[in-house]
């Protein structure tokens, strides 16, 4: 049971670091105007 344990930990950390990751990519200023099509859906053609 201690590897499965260990797994869990190992991929909890891994989301987290994924998700932190993503949410990084929107610092830097070229990205930030992607965020809005994320989120409605709608992407301006310019």
């Amino acid at each position: 049971m201690k590897v499965i344990g260990e797994l869990h930990n190992v991929a909890t950390a891994a989301l987290i670091i994924g998700i932190v990751a993503h949410l990084l990519a929107f610092y830097t200023r070229e990205n930030r105007p992607l965020l809005k099509g994320m989120l409605t859906g709608k992407v301006d053609l310019e």
